[in-house]
């Protein structure tokens, strides 16, 4: 199994996205990696 990772960030909703996101998107990255699941991460801005 593999995680597929996709954050879609627009600028017209800077102001609405939680101010921890990346912080539990790092989280999740993490428990990931411990437990040897591929992640697979597309960021598109």
């Amino acid at each position: 199994m593999e995680i597929l990772l996709v954050i879609d960030m627009q600028e017209k909703y800077m102001n609405s996205y939680d101010s921890d996101l990346i912080n539990r998107v790092n989280l999740r990255i993490r428990e990931a990696k411990e437990n040897a699941m591929p992640v697979v991460a597309r960021l598109r801005v």
